[in-house]
């Protein structure tokens, strides 16, 4: 096949055309011209001999700011999964703005691609197509995403709104990504963005060790808990224990009476884990019960190459923290030493409640979820199984939890008061079946004791972070009021 533009040379930026993008041959993208792309051609084939391409997948574009600060411009990170060939020389990678001409440009080697100088705000439509000596594939069906630009008059007055309803009561911060882009940052007077306990909005980390874990051949969420703690094969509950039932919070064990988040650190949560007593079987019940992370902490070390001794003794294996600023921290940008993570006497972390974070590093957190696992260019967790994390498992034991995140879904009559132990904070609002009535119902969150919350709106393209100290546990708070303010549907 012959294509309308030549194949950049390793490490070179090319161009497609006049104003086209530019692309290089490697996983890290360059950047395409400043200014808006003007159309060029679609790059035409000579019909070769030989089998056409597989068509490319998994396509996934990200909008972000653009790189020279220009707040009238943006950019956008483009990923996919490669073809399975035969012969694949590179792709083309059409793009459209706001349904206009698609401008082409050609990556020949990785699956990677940067367009920057795009205009702020605008609909960007993406298609990438295989190309190797016998033609092209079919395009991929177009990916639509809006590209990051100012906030409105209209949603700059709901984020003050609800920053000063975070600050009325003792909140430390509150920042929005919406589109690709940090469009709101506010500190509370005398806060600089430093490292802040998450309490339980720690546990949704949980969700990203378990995907990695899957990913790499570890465990599945089906995996039967008493394959490692064998002390639960003799119990009829206990043995039936899994991953997913651990991480749903519908297990049947509730705790044990020397453990509190308090007082971890001096106790080996390890033992007081496999030590819980089980009031129910699988799926009767939705406990919240935090000892039920170090079970499945325990459970990945030892998937990790540990040794299980018995009393909650596990030697060698992975450390899970160590694993996530491996597989997740790292790529995302975040250092060991932005945050910090309580530990047990025998220095186990704590899975249920133990990190401090800053807001930036969260909402990074939160970025990454919003964008379906994938970060800037990259897929670092697959999409499917996050989904079943943030809404697509429906947990039997209460539709108001999914896999380590709270869900705003209607709960339909799953909370049964009289044996679901749900924390005062995230129960439903007097006369409703879901925590804020004034949100999209595809929202869902990490939450804290101290009202420290995570906030994701997949159909707002919206994440939000609220920070406070973990001393005002207790204190009023409504994720209704919050949630309502900052999405414009409460004054």
């Amino acid at each position: 096949m012959a294509i309308g533009f030549a194949l950049c040379a390793a490490g070179a930026a090319c161009g497609g055309g006049s104003g086209g993008a530019s692309a290089t041959p490697t996983t890290a993208p360059t950047t395409s011209p400043t200014s808006a792309p003007s159309p060029s051609p679609t790059p035409t084939a000579t019909p070769g001999s030989g089998t056409v391409p597989a068509a490319a997948s998994g396509v996934f574009v990200n909008p972000a700011p653009d790189p020279s600060g220009n707040a009238s411009k943006a950019a956008a990170y483009v990923g996919w999964v490669a073809s399975t060939g035969p012969g694949v020389t590179g792709y083309v990678v059409a793009s459209s703005v706001n349904g206009g001409q698609p401008v082409s440009a050609l990556v020949a080697h990785g699956t990677a691609y940067e367009a920057t100088g795009l205009p702020a705000g605008a609909s960007l439509s993406v298609t990438v197509t295989a190309v190797n000596a016998a033609g092209s594939s079919a395009p991929t069906a177009p990916v639509v995403t809006t590209l990051p630009s100012s906030p409105t008059a209209a949603q700059d007055a709901a984020y003050a709104s609800a920053a000063a309803y975070s600050d009325a009561n003792s909140g430390l911060a509150m920042l929005a990504f919406r589109d690709g882009a940090t469009v709101y940052t506010h500190y509370a007077a005398g806060y600089a963005d430093t490292a802040q306990p998450l309490a339980s909005g720690t546990k949704s980390f949980n969700c990203a060790l378990e995907i990695f874990a899957e990913q790499d051949g570890l465990l599945t969420l089906a995996d039967n808990a008493s394959s490692v703690i064998t002390e639960w094969r003799a119990s009829p509950n206990e043995s039936q224990i899994t991953i997913l039932d651990l991480l749903s919070l519908q297990s049947g064990l509730s705790g044990t009476p020397g453990y509190s988040p308090g007082a971890a650190p001096t106790l080996d949560t390890y033992q007081e884990a496999v030590a819980e007593t089980d009031s129910y079987a699988p799926g009767q019940a939705f406990i919240y019960d935090p000892l039920s992370f170090q079970n499945f902490a325990l459970i990945f070390q030892v998937k990790t190459g540990g040794a299980y001794g018995g009393n909650g003794q596990v030697s060698g294996g992975t450390d899970p923290v160590a694993y996530l600023q491996t597989k997740l921290f790292t790529p995302l940008g975040i250092n060991s030493n932005a945050y910090a993570w309580t530990r047990d006497i025998d220095g186990h972390p704590q899975m249920a409640g133990g990190a401090s974070f800053t807001a930036t590093d969260w909402l990074k957190y939160g970025q990454l979820v919003l964008q379906h696992g994938t970060w800037q260019s990259s897929r670092l967790l697959d999409a499917a199984k996050l989904q079943n994390c943030t809404g697509g498992y429906q947990n039997p034991a209460y539709l108001g939890y999914g896999i380590t995140w709270w869900l705003n879904a209607h709960n339909d009559g799953t909370y049964n008061p009289s044996i679901d132990q749900i924390p005062p904070g995230v129960v439903p609002p007097a006369g409703y079946d879901q925590v804020a009535p004034h949100a999209p119902v595809d929202m869902f969150m990490a939450a804290g004791a101290g009202n420290e919350r995570l906030y994701v709106i997949p159909s707002l393209n919206l994440a939000v972070v609220r920070l406070a100290p973990v001393s005002t546990a207790g204190s009023p708070w409504s994720d209704d009021t919050f949630a309502g303010k900052f999405v414009g549907t409460l004054p």
